[in-house]
Parts: structure tokens; C-alpha cells; sequence
């Protein structure tokens, strides 16, 4: 599984969510589309841009109270993987600045983040089949710099 996410990952254009949901909105094609950015439901500011613009598109009127702030706080407290991307992206970060740190134990998801980011960066091949993910960033430079192939 792991690999079948990296690929979304690695190129989400060609594969995986991004692909099938470009194929939704060209079912589509000719009608009125309003997307809404996914990171703007995280930040309270951007949540009522996105209500006004929505409102104002379909001409309906709103008014905005303490609930929906409730209900938003309520919203981030229940994401489990709301800080991944930040844990991969420091991860990446020391990989690429050759820095070696020790990392917790990693969900699949993340470790399929990295690995993509990783093989568009240095454009070399994470391992397959790994059943054991690194534990470290001194473990993920050793594999980059003597073992991946190149891609």
C-alpha cells in the first residue's frame, strides 16, 4: 500500500485523488463550479471568506454566530492527522540538508509522503516492499547515497 500512495504523492496529477477529481469537474464542463481549497476550512478567517463567497454565489443570506466558531474549534480538535505533513516535511527537510535526527514510528501515509518527495527531490527510487520503514534520517541518506537506483 504504501507504494500505491507514494505514486499519488510523488506525480498527484497523473495518479490517485487529484486525477479522479479533476475527472469529476469535467463532468461538468460548461456549468458554474466553485472549488473551495481544502487548507482554507483549517484557518477561522479563510472558513468565513469561503461562507461569504459561497452566500454571495447563491445570492442567499447568512449571518455568522458563536456556533460556527464552536463548531470549528470542534473540527481541528478532531483531526488526528492534522500535524503529518508538518513531522514529514522536517523529516525532508534534515534528508535534504544532510542532517541526521531519529523520527518516531511513521503511519503508512507519511511514510509514502516522504518517500515521494524524496524520489522527486533526488530522483532516486525509495525501497520497495520495506518492511521495516527507516527510524532515521541517517538511514534514509545511507540508502540514498549507496543503494537507490536512479529513476
Amino acid at each position: 500500500m504504501r507504494e500505491y500512495f507514494k505514486f499519488g504523492f510523488r506525480e498527484p496529477e497523473q495518479n490517485g485523488y487529484w486525477k479522479q477529481l479533476q475527472a469529476m469537474l469535467e463532468t461538468h464542463q460548461g456549468k458554474t463550479i466553485s472549488t473551495v481549497p481544502l487548507k482554507s476550512l483549517y484557518c477561522y478567517e479563510h472558513l468565513l471568506n469561503c461562507v461569504k463567497t459561497i452566500a454571495d454565489m447563491l445570492n442567499l443570506p447568512y449571518t455568522i454566530n458563536n456556533e460556527l466558531k464552536t463548531f470549528h474549534s470542534e473540527f481541528l480538535s478532531k483531526l488526528q492527522f492534522k500535524n503529518d505533513k508538518h513531522i514529514c516535511d522536517k523529516i525532508i527537510d534534515a534528508v535534504k540538508l544532510g542532517q541526521y535526527q531519529y523520527f518516531s514510528p511513521l503511519s503508512m501515509f507519511q511514510e509514502s509522503y516522504i518517500n515521494a518527495q524524496l524520489e522527486n527531490i533526488f530522483q532516486k527510487e525509495m525501497p520497495f516492499y520495506q518492511d521495516n520503514y527507516f527510524t532515521s534520517t541517517k538511514d534514509m541518506l545511507y540508502y540514498l547515497n549507496e543503494k537507490a537506483p536512479s529513476l
